[in-house]
């Protein structure tokens, strides 16, 4: 199984998040870089991959609110599906 790891502190802002994401993942080209598309691409996903995201303390949360969303999506992803494991460390 493939695995990715998303240190919160590497991405400077959300595109850089789904820019990472899409390449790693191989999502079309068309990939519209938010979240609804971020849902679809992770719903069509074939082979396993297991995501490890490491966030940062949470007294700095406030300061990147765009990728507790993203967060979120994986979260939902991995729980609706069996193709994505999903493990989030603080």
């Amino acid at each position: 199984m493939r695995e990715l790891r998303l240190y919160e502190t590497d991405f400077p802002d959300a595109r850089s998040v789904h820019d990472y994401l899409a390449e790693h993942l191989g999502f079309p080209s068309y990939y519209g870089a938010n979240l609804a598309a971020l849902q679809d691409c992770l719903e069509d996903l074939e082979d396993p991959v297991s995501i490890v995201v490491e966030r940062v303390d949470d007294d700095h949360w406030d300061e990147r609110p765009w990728f507790g969303r993203i967060c979120d999506v994986l979260i939902r992803a991995a729980r609706e599906g069996d193709v994505l494991h999903l493990s989030i460390r603080r």
